[in-house]
Parts: C-alpha cells; sequence; structure tokens
C-alpha cells in the first residue's frame, strides 16, 4: 500500500513537473512569440533583457507592480481603457526592456481579466517603449504589424510607435501598409500620424484625395493623421528623428491636402479636416483657400469664405 501510495504521488509530482516546464516552453509575450523575430534580433534582444535583469531588477519590478493593479485599474476606469500607457511610462526611459519583454518574451496572458483591460495591458506596453523611441523596439513594432493580431488598439499602438523612430525602413512599411486595403490599414492611419516625415504626407495626401466621400471613417482617419503629421506645436519641439528641413514642405503639403478635404467633404469628415487645417497652421493655407475658389460654386465659396474666416483668428497666430 505504502508502495502504490509512493508511486501515485510520484507520478504526480512528475506530471506537475512536466506542466511546469511545458509551462516555461509555452511561455510566450503578450502580442508575439520570440519566432515572430528574427533570429539574430530576438538573441540580441533576449541578451540585452537578461542583462538588463541584472543591471536594473527594479524597472522589471515595477512593470509587474503595474500589471498587479490592470484588473483594479480596468474597474475603476473613467474612459475607454485603463491608463496603463500612463502608469508604465511613469517608470522612464528604463521601461524599454521590460516592456518589450512582457511584449515578446513573458507574459502570464490575459487569465480572468476583461477584454478592456487585456487590450489596455497589451497596448499599453506598446505605448510606453515606442515613447522611448529606442531603437531596440523597431523590429517588434513591425512584427505586430505584420503578424496576424487584429486587435485594432494594439496595431495602432504599434503603427504610433514605429513612426516615431522616423527611420527609412520605418516610414517604408508604414506608408507600404497605409496604402494597402485590409483589416489594419485603418490602425496603421492612425498610428503614423506620430511619423513627421515627407513621404508620410506624400502618401496620406492623394490618398485623402481619393478616397470616396461615403468612406468617412478612412477619410477621417487619414485627416486627423495629417493634421498630427503637420501639427505646428510637434514642429516646434522637434523629437529625436524629425528632419527640420522637411517642416516647411510637410506641413505646406499637409495644408493643400486638408483644404481639398473640407472643399469636397461634408459633415464630420469636413468638421475635421477644419480642425486639422488650424493645428498645422501654415500661412500656405490662403493660398490653397484662393485656389479652391476657382470654378468653385456658390456653397463651396461660402464654405471657403468660412475657412479663411476661422484660419485667420486661428488662436494659434496670437
Amino acid at each position: 500500500m505504502k508502495r502504490l501510495q509512493f508511486m501515485t504521488f510520484a507520478l504526480v509530482l512528475g506530471l506537475c513537473t512536466v506542466t511546469s516546464i511545458n509551462d516555461v516552453v509555452a511561455q510566450t509575450g503578450a502580442v508575439l512569440s520570440p519566432e515572430s523575430l528574427p533570429i539574430d534580433v530576438r538573441t540580441l534582444l533576449a541578451q540585452d533583457i537578461s542583462a538588463a535583469r541584472k543591471t536594473l531588477p527594479s524597472a522589471f519590478d515595477r512593470v509587474a507592480d503595474v500589471r498587479s493593479k490592470v484588473a483594479t485599474m480596468d474597474a475603476t476606469k473613467r474612459g475607454r481603457f485603463a491608463p496603463v500607457a500612463m502608469s508604465l511610462k511613469n517608470i522612464g526611459p528604463e521601461v524599454i526592456l521590460p516592456v518589450l519583454d512582457a511584449l515578446v518574451f513573458s507574459d502570464i496572458g490575459r487569465r480572468q481579466w476583461t477584454e478592456s483591460a487585456w487590450i489596455a495591458w497589451r497596448a499599453g506596453l506598446i505605448e510606453a517603449a515606442g515613447a522611448t523611441r529606442d531603437p531596440r523596439g523597431e523590429s517588434v513594432y513591425k512584427a505586430i504589424l505584420m503578424s496576424p493580431e487584429q486587435e485594432f488598439y494594439v496595431n495602432r499602438a504599434a503603427a504610433e510607435a514605429l513612426g516615431k523612430l522616423s527611420t527609412d525602413h520605418a516610414v517604408n512599411t508604414l506608408t507600404q501598409m497605409a496604402t494597402t486595403p485590409g483589416s489594419k490599414q485603418l490602425a496603421v492611419i492612425f498610428g503614423m500620424g506620430s511619423c513627421r516625415r515627407l513621404p508620410i504626407v506624400q502618401t496620406l495626401g492623394p490618398l485623402l484625395d481619393s478616397t470616396e466621400p461615403t468612406n468617412e471613417t478612412l477619410n477621417l482617419a487619414i485627416i486627423e493623421a495629417l493634421g498630427d503629421v503637420g501639427n505646428v506645436w510637434a514642429w516646434e519641439t522637434p523629437a529625436p528623428g524629425d528632419v527640420p528641413a522637411e517642416e516647411q514642405e510637410v506641413r505646406a503639403l499637409s495644408a493643400k491636402h486638408l483644404v481639398n478635404a473640407y472643399t469636397r467633404l461634408t459633415g464630420p469628415s469636413q468638421k475635421a479636416a477644419l480642425k486639422s487645417i488650424l493645428l498645422v497652421n501654415h500661412p500656405s493655407t490662403l493660398s490653397w483657400i484662393t485656389a479652391a475658389r476657382v470654378n468653385a460654386t456658390v456653397t463651396t465659396k461660402n464654405a471657403l469664405d468660412k475657412l479663411q474666416s476661422r484660419f485667420e483668428s486661428n488662436p494659434l497666430n496670437r
């Protein structure tokens, strides 16, 4: 009997051991698996994370602490999602490797969280990583966009994080995805306004010009992105990756396409175009308004008069 009990205990212990080993092997990130990255990239990233665990253990502890509070934050949130990204950003630049680790290598999964808590955690990790503008995140953001992941806010955060790096590689990825109809196009366009580079405007502008007025969702996304790319406030405080020599052309071209959108669209899209025009606040706007009046209908001319009046009284000019 004792021998049977011992064998039973050993069998249970063995099963538990196998389960524990499998859990470790199967452990993956909150958005990606390690295999999603090229082997050289994931090897180097894993090495950097391992080293950081020894030199900056407190950063990993603080990220874990934020994770432990996500469910409570979600239950008491006031907006759509809990402010997870803000809590992670407060950790500082050293957050980059702990959040990349959670995104790719080691996350315990959704468990009992609500859908909104799970989205807030995953998008928050990406947003916090992107805010550091650390180039080690570039391959991770691109892999997310290229992965089967379909959650809108996760993909939008990845596009925004990639855009903040402003590399030629990031620009190429974003512009290609922005002009490719599919399940991720909208999220990419909403996020790519963080990339203040001329090719972004040269891609989004013609896309806006050619989008049917009835496709309001796509028009709104492009209009918001152009407002972000040409935003005069943003250009007054350049970020790493911005190209100051491109500012005037970026903002003037953004204004041109936004005025065109204002004249041909109606309703929410026209209102959004007005808002973005005022955010860009480029002097060339007045010349684009004048050009738009040529051969315009009476209704369009009246709308342009209102636009000119709003632009000339723009609080940003004071």
